[in-house]
């Protein structure tokens, strides 16, 4: 049988749903549904006569009537869609409380962990495509440097400097070299003179290693 947890009321008397719910400890939308059900007597007041209440209350205890539920609590009931093992693979986390709430935040956090580690598998991919890559690419540098078909840029500046040096220097010896050649000469005579100078000088630019290799491969 049910008890009064306040003080002693007298037989017969009548209380409100609120009073009626807290004194038997249920919440007072669980008693509103038993009155629309019609398992729990109602005045025209709106008040519950206490004695046919409690006895109302303890025979739906018998009959094992399955418990309403509260609709403040639906939102919390569906358990089974927690996800046990997705939950573990987050040792990090806090345990998730009861509820739909909990099992969504355990999901979202799985799921992003599980994007990040795609994330950085990806980068990893391609830093590693990226690196194979270059190796490649410097192995056929190395390969083509030996075979004579690349040369590095020293090389390059170093021959084009000598060359520009020794053209430079046999120009400026023309006026030298040919100004007596020239003296009472007529002026078919000096420009015969003056272009073999000038000839001359440009064979300077066959010393070149670069130009006598393409020369070879004519």
């Amino acid at each position: 049988m049910f008890s009064i947890r306040s003080k002693k009321m007298a037989k017969g008397e009548s209380i409100g749903v609120r009073e009626f719910a807290r004194q038997v400890g249920c919440s007072h939308v669980l008693i509103l549904n038993l009155i629309k059900a019609g398992k729990m007597p109602q005045n025209e007041d709106g008040s519950i006569p206490l004695d046919e209440g409690l006895i109302a209350y303890e025979n739906r205890k018998k009959k094992k009537e399955p418990k309403e539920k509260d609709p403040k609590k639906k939102k919390t009931a569906p358990k089974k869609r927690k996800s046990p093992k997705k939950i573990k693979e987050l040792p990090d986390d806090d345990p998730p409380e009861d509820g739909e709430e909990s099992t969504y935040t355990a999901t979202k956090l799985t799921s992003e962990k599980l994007i990040n580690a795609r994330d950085i598998t990806t980068q990893f991919n391609k830093a590693r495509l990226a690196e194979k890559t270059y190796q490649a690419k410097l192995r056929e540098i190395e390969y083509k440097l030996k075979k004579g078909e690349l040369v590095t840029r020293a090389d390059v500046e170093a021959d084009a400097s000598a060359v520009a040096a020794e053209v430079r220097e046999r120009l400026f010896s023309i006026p030298v070299r040919i100004s007596a050649l020239c003296e009472h000469q007529p002026a078919r005579k000096i420009e015969e003179v003056m272009t073999d100078a000038i000839q001359d000088a440009l064979i300077s630019f066959s010393k070149s290693k670069f130009v006598k290799a393409h020369g070879d491969g004519e």
